[in-house]
């Protein structure tokens, strides 16, 4: 807060005021980024391309269909991902910020909701593939049975294991 401002023009700012928006912005980064990974390229597909198309994306997955307008705060975020993790977070430098027990209410918070969602998606993975069981194989053409019994023969040895 002190760095913010003596280094600005703009005026005084308060904790709260330069944190306030934080929750925000990170929300909105982290499934940016989420979506941005997990966009196949297509060929011939530059980097340019392929942020519109996560943004495009984006926009989709949102309610109201809000457009992601945070891409300079993501190219930020974005680097400061290590093999596509997020570095430790250092509690030292953001207790002065959040205090000791906002920041672990956060970050218990943050990995709760992760741990939820990995196995709420695992949960329906499951259901998919117990759905996929149910076909029945004497209805579909000849060349898609033997597809769809190779595909039931792995689920079962998952499930068998």
């Amino acid at each position: 807060m002190d760095d913010f401002n003596t280094g600005t023009t703009q005026g005084y700012r308060t904790r709260h005021m330069l944190t306030g928006k934080w929750t925000r912005i990170n929300g909105d980064c982290q499934k940016f980024n989420a979506i941005y990974k997990h966009l196949e390229r297509k060929s011939g597909e530059n980097e340019a391309d392929h942020i519109e198309a996560a943004k495009i994306t984006f926009a989709t997955q949102q309610p109201t269909g809000r457009k992601f307008q945070l891409e300079l705060c993501w190219r930020i975020f974005k680097r400061s991902l290590q093999m596509g993790r997020a570095k430790p977070l250092d509690t030292e430098d953001h207790t002065e910020i959040f205090g000791h027990d906002d920041l672990r209410r956060k970050l218990q918070a943050g990995t709760s909701a992760y741990e939820a969602k990995k196995e709420n998606e695992a949960a329906m993975m499951e259901f998919k593939e117990m759905e996929f069981l149910t076909i029945d194989v004497d209805l579909p053409p000849k060349p898609k049975v033997s597809i769809i019994r190779k595909r039931q023969e792995k689920i079962i040895a998952k499930y068998a294991q």
